[in-house]
Parts: C-alpha cells; sequence; structure tokens
C-alpha cells in the first residue's frame, strides 16, 4: 500500500558567487568569500573572522594575492519527495528502499510500505 506524497520529488539547480582572492605563492589556494553577482560582498553569510580575513586579504591584493575575481558556481542536486504515512507523520523519501517513519514503518522511494512485518524492528546495516 502506498502513502500518500504531499511534495513531490524536486530537481534542483542553485548557482552561487564567490569573490576569489588567489594566492601569489601558492596557485589554485587562497580565499574565498559570498558575494552577488556583481561582486557585492554578502556580509551575512561571513562569520566575524571570515570578515577579518576578507579585510586582511584586501590589504594583501598585489602583495600577497592576486586582484579578487568573481567565479561562479552552479549545484545540482534532487529534494526529495515528501510523504505522509499513515499515522500522521512525515517522510522524507530519499532512499531508494528504506525510508523510516518515527512510528518505525519503512517505506521505498515511490512511498510504498516495505516489509510490513519488520515494521517492529528496523533493518540493520547488514
Amino acid at each position: 500500500m502506498a502513502i500518500k506524497i504531499i511534495k513531490q520529488r524536486e530537481h534542483v539547480e542553485r548557482t552561487s558567487y564567490d569573490l576569489l582572492f588567489e594566492d601569489n605563492l601558492h596557485p589554485g589556494s587562497g580565499y574565498g568569500f559570498p558575494c552577488t553577482a556583481e561582486g557585492e560582498l554578502i556580509e551575512s553569510e561571513i562569520t566575524p573572522l571570515g570578515l577579518q580575513n576578507y579585510e586582511l586579504c584586501k590589504l594583501g591584493v598585489g602583495i600577497m594575492y592576486h586582484k579578487p575575481e568573481i567565479r561562479e558556481f552552479t549545484n545540482r542536486y534532487v529534494e526529495p519527495a515528501i510523504a505522509e504515512c499513515t499515522c500522521g507523520g512525515h517522510v522524507s523519501l530519499a532512499d531508494p528502499l528504506t525510508n523510516y517513519c518515527g512510528c518505525v514503518r519503512a517505506y521505498n522511494m515511490s512511498g510504498q510500505e516495505v516489509c510490513p512485518e519488520l515494521a517492529e524492528e528496523p533493518w540493520d546495516e547488514d
């Protein structure tokens, strides 16, 4: 028996940008800080220590670091479907076979209950 899917699986693509300060002596290493596509720093996403490092990088341009460049990163992933268990709890259907609800029922990625006779004891890793 399948349970009710309340949120379909979704393919997500997120683009982010970093302001990169590459080390002059060690190409490929340096610092990166979250920014907008225009290169404006997103301070809310940086820790206080990160902000200190950013200020030091700015002071070191031309000495320790190359002029900063904006680099685009694209991440693609799948958000799993969410289903409502027969007990009323919500289950993330991320695993192909075993997605457990708090009531210990197990469902596959399609929302079908698997091994109802084992619902009392979840399968171990073996």
